[in-house]
């Protein structure tokens, strides 16, 4: 069961940010190596915020999420769905920024 568990966080977990990612961006979504790294990146980022997440519940509830329990496949699913609206809102702040750098505010 914990292989099962393992695998689906890893590997299933982040193809739900993958997926929302490219659907809000546009994207058609067709296997290329490009995909592939995307997909890569969104797995490597999508780990650490799951840490992150569990951490902060741990804090709050004072309860431990341990990697192999089912509380961490719902948080890294929350992770998941929160990380392609948190880079759109990182990537719309560094725009602005670099406009406002442009213009010398």
């Amino acid at each position: 069961m914990l292989f099962i568990r393992s695998f689906v966080n890893l590997i299933m977990v982040p193809a739900v940010a993958f997926y929302i990612l490219y659907v809000r961006s546009g994207f058609e979504i067709r296997f290329s190596f490009k995909a592939l790294v995307h997909y890569f990146i969104i797995t490597a980022c999508n780990i650490p915020f799951t840490r992150a997440f569990t951490f902060v519940l741990r804090i709050i509830t004072g309860k431990s999420i341990e990697a192999d329990d089912s509380y961490y496949t719902i948080a890294a699913l929350v992770a998941a769905v929160l990380l392609p609206y948190i880079y759109e809102f990182y990537c719309k702040v560094k725009k602005k920024a670099e406009i406002e750098k442009k213009a010398g505010i």
